[in-house]
């Protein structure tokens, strides 16, 4: 059996649609579907109910799904001990990050570290959220920074990982400016005003949370979007050009909002709050990786006195 297919088991659970895990695994779809039935044929059982939209684990997919990805994080870990053993002092510390966050939170956030780091190196991979969850779950990295909301939690929540929260944003509709200076598009209208937006596609956590806010959800089934990606970056060019309204992290948008390249679409009943969220698989064994675990604990206790 080749130790990829455990991968590609994980990754269509994850994304329940074949096409969304082909692209997450990097190969072709007709490839995918073949390594998901050698996987299948090897263990002699139908692990997929294969649906006309949709994909869903057979009940010996599930009773093995737990089983699969802990031999995949004990493998990837195997590799990463193998791979950092006598090249490096110092171990690599291993961080997937949603792609604005990557941008606009990240670089900031770790330089209070820097003191601890020292010449230690940083290994960052900025993707999606279902590609930073699968970089997680199958151990290629050690922590998973992402936007985290109460409306939306992730799947990570008390399932075998630790957790901390490192900071606040909030998901906002943002809009190009007209010549008054107010918003080109807006939702103060809708319904009964077209708006225009622009859609982040599946693998985005944006996504998820807008879907679980019964108002943008009832706007989303509404309203075909215009333009969809799943980069907070590409639809925050894109609403800078006036295509329509795009909910953005505050952070990420902040920029454009001080060059009054956007401006905010909505009011309040309109955003979703947000914290920033670290997480920590618990059964990490890495000195440096736990090491700055409790240098988060410290600062985190020192400047909120709590550990949320």
């Amino acid at each position: 059996m080749d130790l990829e297919w455990l991968e590609d088991f994980a990754a269509l659970a994850d994304a329940e649609n074949f096409t969304r895990a082909a692209a997450l695994r990097h190969v072709t779809q007709p490839a995918f579907s073949r390594r998901i039935h050698a996987l299948e044929q090897f263990l002699g059982a139908q692990l997929f109910i294969r649906g006309r939209r949709k994909v869903v684990l057979t009940r010996a997919g599930e009773e093995i799904r737990g089983e699969a990805e802990a031999i995949s994080r004990a493998v990837s870990r195997l590799r990463r001990v193998a791979k950092e053993h006598g090249v490096r002092e110092a171990a690599t510390l291993n961080f997937a990050a949603t792609h604005s966050l990557s941008f606009s939170f990240f670089p900031g956030w770790i330089k209070q570290y820097t003191h601890f780091f020292g010449r230690s190196p940083i290994n960052l991979i900025s993707d999606t959220m279902a590609a930073c969850e699968a970089a997680l779950v199958q151990g290629q990295v050690q922590f998973l920074l992402c936007h985290d909301s109460s409306a939306a939690p992730s799947r990570f929540r008390d399932k075998g990982f630790e957790s901390r929260v490192v900071g606040t944003d909030t998901l906002s509709p943002f809009s190009a400016p007209d010549a008054g200076g107010g918003p080109m598009w807006t939702l103060d209208g809708f319904p009964d005003e077209p708006v225009r937006w622009l859609r982040y596609s599946s693998e985005s956590g944006f996504n998820r949370m807008m879907s679980a806010h019964q108002g943008i959800a009832a706007c989303m089934a509404a309203v075909p979007p215009v333009f969809t990606s799943r980069l907070a970056t590409v639809l925050l060019s894109v609403a800078c050009q006036g295509q329509g309204i795009a909910w953005l992290p505050a952070s990420l948008a902040a920029t454009a909002v001080a060059q009054k390249l956007l401006v905010p679409a909505g009011g309040a009943e309109w955003q979703i709050p947000m914290v920033v969220r670290l997480f920590l698989r618990r059964d990490e064994r890495s000195d440096a990786a736990l090491t700055l675990w409790r240098e988060i604990d410290k600062i985190n206790t020192e400047t909120t006195g709590a550990n949320p």
